[in-house]
């Protein structure tokens, strides 16, 4: 599947791949026939670039090709360990623990007791993983920086667009980085923060007449800079 929005270029790739059996095109569809298991490879990129002025230029169709071309070439069982082994080398650093006695309890029923007063130190370690958790899954070298609903936004006109909010947003999102041990994961937004410094520069100017840089409230991944005015907020790019 490929196609083009206003900002960007897009594609994604699919490949199934059964095991004893065979896999046919019939019309839009796949069709997999007498095997005992099959793997569904999917790989999306776009041609976004984080670089000013367009922030557009990545080859994302030679990057699918090649992210399917490698999986391809494993098996189930060692694209889970190599998952696995990225994801135990930042997750495993940190270890809480506060004498967990309800582990055996769901966690909606944990929760629904914690909201009635009952204690449950174990249920606050877990929060404080979970929190973790999130920040090693959707924020890594080389990417954006987690926003308002991450990785794991589902919408397409998502609460205030998704974007990266400085009021508290993008703030708790990197609470957790330094002092539970993923500086990697930090590097995203410092990246991300360093990239805002061009257009920044122009609002600075524009709405103070001063030198340095300003962005406020919130950005996109287009290098927007934001300036409180009139009582409204002026996009400048």
């Amino acid at each position: 599947m490929s196609g083009s929005l206003t900002n960007l270029d897009y594609e994604a790739k699919l490949k199934v791949i059964p095991e004893g059996g065979t896999v046919t095109a019939d019309g839009s569809s796949l069709k997999v026939s007498g095997a005992t298991s099959f793997v569904i490879l999917l790989t999306a990129s776009t041609d976004y670039l984080a670089l000013s002025p367009t922030y557009r230029g990545k080859d994302y169709k030679a990057e699918n090709e090649n992210v399917i071309s490698k999986c391809s070439s494993m098996s189930f069982e060692e694209l889970k360990a190599e998952h696995i082994a990225d994801y135990s080398s930042l997750f495993g650093r940190n270890v809480l623990s506060l004498n967990d006695q309800r582990s055996d309890v769901p966690t909606d029923q944990r929760l629904s007791d914690y909201k009635q007063g009952k204690s449950d130190t174990g249920l606050e370690a877990l929060l404080y993983q979970y929190g973790r958790y999130m920040l090693v899954s959707s924020s890594r070298e080389g990417t954006l920086p987690a926003n308002l609903q991450g990785v794991w936004n589902n919408s397409n006109d998502p609460e205030w667009g998704s974007m990266f909010c400085y009021n508290i947003n993008l703030n708790m999102n990197y609470w957790c980085a330094q002092n539970t041990n993923l500086s990697e994961c930090h590097t995203a937004e410092i990246d991300f923060i360093d990239g805002l410094r061009e257009s920044g520069r122009e609002s600075a100017k524009a709405y103070f007449d001063c030198d340095g840089w300003f962005t406020s409230k919130e950005s996109d991944i287009w290098g927007d800079s934001q300036c409180l005015t009139a009582n409204r907020y002026t996009v400048f790019r």
